[in-house]
């Protein structure tokens, strides 16, 4: 994590499960459905890039440390412990100091263990691909929560990688987003949007102003 650096991501969120405080395993107390919020002991799944092998991947860490920017005019980072909710977080820009998990090279799947590198860098929550939840540990094992999880966090990290479109510099997250923008507005008729339809005659040139 320490050689990593971080990537610009799309906020386009794969968790819709939480993990819980301190015992990083899911908190039965939340409801199924409730707003996912952001606090210490989360478990968030952090989009890096390695720059010597160009290198893109995801890690675990539970969160140990929140900041947000103070309303100053310079706007330093000034540390904060109650919850947020985890949009709001995203879009303020938040940054958290996570302790690391680590894949466990043994397995096949999605399973991790607690002794990640001991990165303290304050990532910022725009290069957090979602909120992760893991079961309890089985022999200091950690799996997904939500199985499914996995692959959606490969696949939202896919997103954050450049555009393959010549001299385009956008992310692959950003050409998709803005390909379905243009097909939701080509669904809308000219009524829909509030204009008139095209009459089909032919407009007269623009007269031309002359400077008295």
């Amino acid at each position: 994590m320490a050689a990593s650096t971080q990537t610009k991501l799309e906020i386009a969120r794969s968790s819709k499960q939480a993990a819980a405080g301190e015992a990083d395993t899911a908190d039965v107390t939340e409801p199924v459905n409730a707003p996912e919020l952001l606090r210490l002991g989360k478990v968030v799944a952090i989009a890096c890039l390695d720059p010597a092998s160009n290198k893109y991947s995801w890690h675990l860490g539970r969160v140990q440390k929140m900041f947000r920017k103070s309303s100053g005019k310079r706007g330093r980072d000034v540390p904060f412990i109650e919850p947020v909710l985890y949009l709001d977080a995203i879009e303020s820009k938040v940054k958290v100091v996570c302790n690391w998990y680590k894949r466990d090279a043994k397995s096949k799947g999605y399973t991790f263990t607690y002794n990640g590198e001991n990165d303290a860098t304050p990532y910022s929550l725009e290069n957090a691909l979602g909120l992760v939840g893991l079961a309890l540990p089985r022999r200091e094992r950690y799996d997904l929560l939500d199985t499914a999880q996995g692959p959606r966090l490969d696949a939202a990290l896919q997103l954050t990688k450049p555009s393959e479109k010549p001299g385009s510099k956008r992310t692959k997250g950003e050409e998709q987003q803005a390909d379905t923008a243009r097909q939701v507005r080509q669904t809308y008729s000219a009524a829909d949007l509030g204009m008139s339809e095209p009459s089909g005659k032919q407009r007269p040139p623009p007269r031309k102003r002359v400077r008295s």
